[in-house]
């Protein structure tokens, strides 16, 4: 699958070793070598739901650790207009 993206939408989760992403459809995704997955709309749920749903994929990596990653990307996306979440 070939997709464009933008490098400032790009967060590395170091502990997963995923790529975290914005979408115009603003549903947020993690690629890795096995493909593209649709996590969440991130417009209708809350950060905390958002890194409950990402630790059910990454079931090594610490919800903590999650959470802080999810939530500097929603504060850089929210930072330059393009989303409200829900908290």
């Amino acid at each position: 699958m070939d997709i464009s993206l933008s490098d400032k939408f790009k967060w590395i989760l170091k502990e997963s070793g995923g790529y975290i992403y914005s979408f115009e459809d603003k549903s947020v995704k993690v690629i890795n070598e096995t493909g593209v997955y649709i996590l969440q709309n991130i417009t209708n749920c809350s950060m905390e739901e958002l890194a409950d749903n990402m630790t059910e994929r990454y079931k090594d990596t610490k919800r903590e650790d999650l959470y802080r990653d999810i939530n500097s990307f929603i504060n850089q996306l929210q930072s330059e207009g393009y989303l409200c979440v829900n908290k």
